[in-house]
């Protein structure tokens, strides 16, 4: 977590170096150059993929618009591949709204991207990830642009389209949107991105990819993946068709909008259907033997931990999303307004105050994982470990004792109902080296558990074996208090820990012994395996925290997809007397091995933090994936008449689970209001490369539509550090601080530049592509 704190001070220290200072002086002026009308050309290419998901030999036709939002001509018609759902559009009329339709013919398909897209009925199968079905006749996926102004350009038409393309032909027949179709184009697409969470005021070239394939998913960037998740997810509604699912949300999107929480089909909980169709990816792609991307964690990690800000700090009004006062803007007209933006948001605060924001809340954050607090999580987890140990132990009718000493903690029982109260030592090793700390617990957990192991034993002489296989399921509510001298953990009545595990297990093991006049000989051979793997391990505390550096009063969550235990034992000896000589020998040895692993574990927590200065409502996911830890430990031991040897070893690392490297990510979610600024809403992420250091970027979402999204991308060999920063009308600045300080970057639109920035002569300077410029 240490790594963790730096990022996003480097990240708003980086973005800030170009951005903020005087902000008031500058040789040049700000009008001048610029149009919000591209110029007209002739005619334009479109090409694309079809998603909900991929449509497979569908029509695919570009329609011109009325001022009512009624088709007038079909200007280009094609068909989707039959294999990939891709086609290509030529003849197109450039700077003219139109309407990408798709609809369906004999031997059209579509590709299932949910869990279960047609549920089982009438004797036939449930459609599931990853098969084909049949498109009904009435099957229709739109998307509208308000006019495409290059050559070349690309549409991905998919559920997410539809639904803006739908409010755009809506407003435009209720009379709602009076500047026509391409204003209300923009506007639809715009509320749809703001809605979803996504910073770019069009999401039309964003690409959509097959989640089915994973060779598609493997090569697919971060944009893609969480789109392509959530415009999947949105046609997710439990026992019913994916297709009548998805007409029915558009209906209500366009006639309301929608809730952050509170329904079915609110955005928390689409949000989490997406981040469940992560592990149908992993299930496809570990069947296929292929490396999934490290930024499906990221990706995943981003949205679990927004949805549960919808759920704990969102609104149950529906909302049809919000478009930016300056949507559609272009050029350098657009390239000042950016600038102006990010002016905006630094006059608020000197930069020393912007930027120390920022830190202060990620420290807040970061406190969570102290020291002091440690210990007392620490001794919450061994509390709850030992409750569990006697449950099982009850359960598989090992004992009917009512207090059982595990692990130097005492647990009573009384029924279902297990309790730890006493006061452990719980060491803690920090700067002032290793010392003990008492910690009080009080804890109660009713618990209930499900032991369904066959046991198989057998057993001769001189060898035997035993084995066991089969499920254990927990399900317990918790309540009490965790404290020290310096923290203290209250865990509200509610709380709850829940989790499934399947078990295989075996020991077999033989001895020999032989005795006679001259002399005796024994050997002794034990080899045990056990290998347990929890398919899932869930674990919400409605908690009270009061430390002395800071508070927490909220939820911590804890979650497991897949968490395997194995280890192995093995343990051979040889013993020999000689009667005659006078001699002996022996040796024995010793193997242990365990390793734990993970498929994804995590954590997040929901609530407000505090301490002297800042208080701060926040909701942080830490995902960790593809992890493991294991031990190796050996022991050999020789002895004679003459001579004794002995040698122990314990080698101990990390791993990594399956065939997709180590990856850890963060997120932070929390409201930045300052005076003067429309509410902005922040998220934080960071990735890591081999647990080892943390890179991010962040999202600044305002309540008026604007957005802003920073990435750091890293520093390289020579000392350089590079971030990106952009908004929602897609102008970018890139910034490169060399190991001197120096500064130098550009600001650009569609891949046109329009302004540089420098500092080379001791301040930030934006020079655009007018003449004018800007001193800071």
């Amino acid at each position: 977590m240490k790594h963790l704190k730096k990022w996003p001070l480097a990240i708003a220290v980086t973005s800030a170096l170009a951005l903020t200072g005087c902000l008031g002086g500058g040789g040049g002026g700000g009008g001048g150059g610029g149009s919000t009308t591209p110029p007209t050309a002739s005619t334009s290419s479109v090409e694309g993929t079809v998603a909900k998901g991929i449509v497979l030999d569908g029509v695919v036709k570009a329609w011109t618009l009325d001022n009512a939002g009624e088709k007038l001509s079909a200007v280009a018609e094609t068909t989707t591949s039959a294999t990939n759902g891709s086609y290509s559009l030529t003849g197109l009329p450039q700077n003219t709204p139109l309407l990408i339709e798709v609809t369906s013919k004999d031997g059209t398909l579509i590709r299932c991207d949910l869990a279960i897209c047609v549920p089982a009925s009438d004797g036939k199968e449930a459609i599931v990830f990853g098969d084909n079905f049949e498109a009904p006749e009435d099957f229709k996926l739109l998307a509208i642009t308000p006019g495409v102004s290059s050559s070349e350009a690309s549409i991905y038409p998919s559920s997410l389209t539809s639904i803006a393309a739908n409010l755009a032909l809506s407003n435009l027949k209720n009379g709602l949107a009076t500047e026509g179709p391409a204003a209300a184009a923009l506007a639809s697409n715009a509320q749809i991105s703001n809605r979803f969470g996504f910073n770019d005021a069009s999401l039309l070239g964003v690409k959509v990819i097959d989640i089915t394939n994973p060779e598609a998913v493997a090569a697919a960037d971060k944009k893609s993946l969480q789109y392509s998740l959530l415009t999947a997810a949105v046609a997710q509604a439990p026992g019913k068709n994916m297709l009548e699912a998805l007409a029915a949300f558009t209906d209500s999107y366009v006639e309301t909008g929608l809730a952050d929480t509170g329904s079915a089909t609110s955005l928390d909980e689409i949000l989490k259907a997406a981040a469940a169709l992560v592990a149908e990816i992993e299930k496809v792609a570990a069947e296929a033997n292929i490396e999934l991307p490290a930024s499906l964690n990221e990706v995943k990690t981003e949205i679990d931990n927004t949805a549960t800000d919808k759920t704990e700090n969102g609104s149950t009004e529906p909302s049809q999303g919000t478009a930016p006062p300056n949507l559609g803007s272009t050029g350098l007209v657009a390239t000042k307004q950016f600038v102006q933006q990010v002016r905006d948001l630094s006059n608020l605060a000197v930069l020393e105050e912007n930027a120390q924001a920022f830190a202060d809340q990620v420290e807040l954050v970061g406190e969570l994982n102290n020291d002091d607090i440690r210990v007392v999580t620490k001794a919450t987890g061994n509390a709850l470990g030992a409750i569990a140990t006697f449950a099982e132990q009850v359960g598989s009718e090992e004992t009917t004792a009512t207090s059982l000493e595990i692990a130097g903690l005492t647990v009573t029982r009384s029924g279902n109902a297990y309790s730890v109260k006493q006061t452990v030592t719980v060491q803690l090793e920090d700067d002032l080296g290793v010392r003990d700390v008492p910690v009080t617990i009080d804890l109660t957990a009713n618990v209930v558990y499900v032991y369904d192991i066959e046991e198989q034993e057998s057993y001769e002489d001189n060898s035997g074996s035993w084995s066991e296989q089969g499920t254990i399921s927990l399900d317990a509510t918790v309540q009490g208090s965790v404290s020290s001298n310096k923290v203290s953990l209250t865990v509200k009545p509610g709380s709850k820990l829940k989790g499934s595990v399947e078990v295989d297990g075996e020991d077999q093991w033989s001895s020999e012994y032989d005795y006679n006049d001259t002399g005796s000989s024994s050997s002794y051979q034990d080899t045990e395996r056990f290998n347990s793997t929890w398919r899932s391990l869930d674990t919400l505390l409605d908690v009270a925290l009061v430390a002395d550096s800071v508070t927490f009063i909220g939820k911590l969550e804890l979650d497991v997809d897949t968490l395997l235990f194995n280890s192995s034992y093995s343990a051979n000896g040889d013993w020999n007397d000689n009667f005659t000589t006078g001699s002996w020998s022996g040796e024995y040895s010793e193997r242990d091995i365990w390793n734990a692993s993970t498929n994804r574990l995590g954590l997040g927590l929901s609530g407000t933090l505090s301490n002297a200065t800042n208080e701060l409502k926040a909701t942080a996911r830490f995902n960790i994936a593809n992890a493991g830890y294991g031990c190796d430990k050996s022991f050999d031991y020789s002895y004679s008449n003459t001579s004794d040897f002995w040698y122990d070893s314990e080698v101990c690392k990390w791993s990594q689970y399956g065939s997709s490297a180590p990856v850890a990510n963060l997120a932070i979610t929390f409201d930045l209001n300052m005076q003067g600024s429309s509410p902005i809403k922040v998220t934080l992420n960071a990735v890591n490369d081999g647990l080892n250091s943390f890179t991010g970027d962040a999202k600044l979402a305002y309540e008026n539509g604007m957005a802003l999204e920073l990435k750091y991308l890293g520093k390289d060999a020579q000392g350089s550090k590079t971030a990106t920063l952009g908004n929602h009308n897609g102008v970018l600045m890139t910034l490169t601080e060399k190991a001197d300080r120096s500064q130098s970057g550009i600001i650009a639109q569609s891949g046109k530049q329009f302004a540089t920035v420098d500092n080379a002569t001791g301040a930030i300077r934006i020079r655009y592509s007018d003449g004018s410029f800007e001193m800071y």
